[in-house]
């Protein structure tokens, strides 16, 4: 076998990260069984794992998305190997199968507890929607959004520390090379020969005392020599010394910074995981809200580049109105039917309407005349999406295919081969209402079958922001605030990933070699010879480590320390949220029941009655005194 992999260790760490099983995709439920079916990918290469359950279905996931899950050699045996697979070795792991809430192989029965999960929906990588098992509401899975990004922030404030110090050594180094240089300018020709035979002089005596003489004491008698030939020898030693040193701490703190910058990326992996969550969680809440886009899916076949880059791709339009010549979905109800659909109608007679002869098609300019417009996805081979809003005159004219020509009769009974929004396959995540047959006048090659379908808001907010009006959504009750706030963060969290990887590139590649070329250069001239600049870059790397070592131990201190405050001020606000509750509840309840006033008694009925014949009378002797 090409591979030597265990799927058996694969499925177990499945298995005991629920996280892993939102965020895939799961259609299990508490007690099934998991095995993996087959492992595909093309070139050798594995694209897919293929996992089945107990009642027989199956569901896949990117092997890229296990990446996390394995150490570097077992992701790169499956990467590199996974398409070669064959089913001798499928065979050979028959025996293992994983219970969602504990783990079973052959050689262990290790138990795991595992929350029963709720179905909801989510969108994988591609757009198509699975079922997710879900155990945590999206509050739930915000606060630990919340949390990560707080850890997350605490380790980027410790990476500005660190780039700020580099940045700091980086013009000591410059002044104390300077500061050699200068004082090499004292230094005579004859002076600097004599230096050469005093340091090998020094340098046999280490070499022989057979490491009873340290290095700190090589460097004393070095600079004691110089310093008797000219004081300034021994000045400039002391000062490319220092450089050198700063040399090796900056190289310790790059190395800090580059893990830093990996942490962080780790971090930015959990939190898209737990957004996908969040995502599937709210999914459910956001099945009622729908909208009903109308369009078709036209593929390749216009052979048409309207995008303009030189690539005619797939194309996708989808109808909208667009009363104000923006170019702009200012309203979900801007989407042809999803206004009808509202209201309990079927939206296609959004679509019937327009056929404004009753001839039966519905034709451009018909639907020019209601303000409707195409709003175009053009996806290339390699992934670009483009998307723009086009009347429909210019979109018949690019296309040269003649007139749009629309079937007034929706067909009930919907082909399988339909596809919907953005799907360009058969698992586009939407519901589909209704087809109808789409065309040219010049050109029935290119006839297709429209679409009629039911898609979430979040989804359509997503695939369509671009060209929405988001804050017109807003008002109206939509919600934008995944779309406004990606559109706000990712771009700046590139921006700083990028900006710390170009700086320790840029130090590693440009400015170290650079200085350190011009310490060595110091070095040779003092009469240094290769041997001894060894032993002064090595108790420089000694004297590094040390401090390095004191500034990570520091910046892990003053991040524990922000975590701990960070637990505190969560708990309080946690403890004042409590306590708020449980005042609101004993408000509520003292409204319910009055309290009494301690002076006010309580009559018996015997009581209520003796008092009320006792008023009687006193009214009877007031009214009719002279009969009493």
């Amino acid at each position: 076998m090409s591979t030597n992999i265990n799927l058996s260790d694969i499925l177990k760490k499945i298995a005991s990260d629920t996280g892993f099983l939102g965020s895939a995709g799961s259609k299990f439920s508490q007690g099934e069984t998991l095995e993996v079916l087959f492992v595909s990918g093309g070139n050798n290469q594995a694209d897919t794992l293929v996992l089945k359950d107990t009642s027989g279905d199956n569901y896949s996931i990117s092997a890229q998305s296990l990446q996390g899950y394995l150490s570097d050699d077992e992701y790169n045996a499956l990467m590199n190997g996974g398409a070669n697979k064959v089913a001798d070795e499928n065979a050979a792991n028959s025996a293992t199968e994983v219970v969602l809430g504990s783990v079973k192989t052959e050689e262990t029965d290790k138990t795991q507890n595992v929350d029963k999960a709720e179905n909801t929906q989510a969108t994988d990588e591609v757009g198509a929607t699975q079922n997710v098992e879900s155990t945590k509401d999206a509050d739930a899975i915000q606060k630990e959004i919340d949390k990560l990004e707080q850890q997350r922030e605490v380790n980027r404030q410790s990476m500005e520390t660190l780039k700020q110090q580099i940045e700091d050594l980086r013009g000591k180094i410059e002044q104390s090379i300077a500061d050699a240089l200068e004082a090499m300018e004292e230094i005579e020709e004859e002076q600097k020969k004599k230096a050469e035979e005093i340091v090998a002089q020094e340098l046999k005596k280490y070499q022989n005392s057979n490491g009873e003489m340290s290095q700190d004491q090589f460097s004393a008698n070095v600079k004691a020599a110089l310093a008797e030939i000219n004081p300034s020898m021994s000045e400039a030693l002391t000062h490319i010394m220092s450089a050198d040193t700063d040399m090796a701490l900056m190289g310790n703190l790059l190395d800090q910074l580059s893990q830093k910058v990996e942490i962080d990326k780790q971090f930015d992996e959990q939190i898209d995981t737990q957004e996908q969550a969040k995502q599937a969680a709210e999914a459910a809440e956001e099945a009622a809200k729908c909208c009903d886009p109308i369009g078709a899916n036209f593929g390749e076949s216009l052979g048409v580049d309207l995008d303009g880059d030189g690539d005619a791709g797939q194309i996708q339009i989808d109808f909208f109105y667009d009363e104000d010549g923006d170019g702009k979905i200012n309203s979900l109800n801007d989407f042809v039917g999803a206004k009808s659909d509202a209201q309990g109608q079927d939206g296609w007679s959004e679509m019937t309407a327009m056929d404004a002869d009753g001839d039966g098609t519905i034709t451009g300019d018909e639907m020019a005349d209601k303000d409707a417009k195409v709003m175009i996805t053009e996806i290339d081979a390699d992934g670009t999406k483009s998307q723009r809003a086009m009347s429909i005159d210019e979109f018949t004219e690019q296309v040269g295919k003649g007139d749009l020509e629309i079937n007034a009769q929706k067909h009930d009974q919907i082909s399988n081969n339909v596809v919907g929004p953005f799907g360009f396959n058969d698992n586009a995540n939407n519901q589909m209402l209704g087809t109808f047959d789409i065309g040219f006048s010049n050109d029935e090659s290119v006839d297709t079958v429209g679409y009629q379908t039911l898609d979430d808001q979040n989804w359509l907010v997503e695939n369509y922001s671009g060209n929405m009006d988001l804050e017109s959504l807003k008002e109206e009750g939509v919600d934008v605030s995944n779309v406004q706030a990606q559109e706000g963060t990712e771009a700046t969290q590139a921006t700083e990933m990028t900006q710390f990887e170009e700086f320790v590139n840029e130090y590693r590649d440009t400015v170290m070699p650079q200085l350190q070329t011009q310490i060595n250069d110091v070095y040779m001239q003092l009469g240094l010879s290769q041997d001894a600049i060894d032993i002064y870059k090595d108790l420089a790397q000694a004297t590094a480590d040390l401090e390095g070592q004191k500034i990570a131990d520091e910046l892990e201190a003053k991040e524990k320390e922000q975590l701990e405050a960070i637990e505190k001020e969560e708990a309080e606000s946690e403890e004042e949220n409590v306590e708020g509750a449980e005042e609101e509840t004993v408000a509520d309840e003292t409204l319910e029941e009055p309290a009494l006033d301690p002076e006010f008694t309580v009559d018996t009925p015997e009581t209520d009655l003796a008092d009320a014949l006792e008023a009687e009378k006193e009214l009877i002797l007031e009214e009719k005194p002279e009969e009493v």
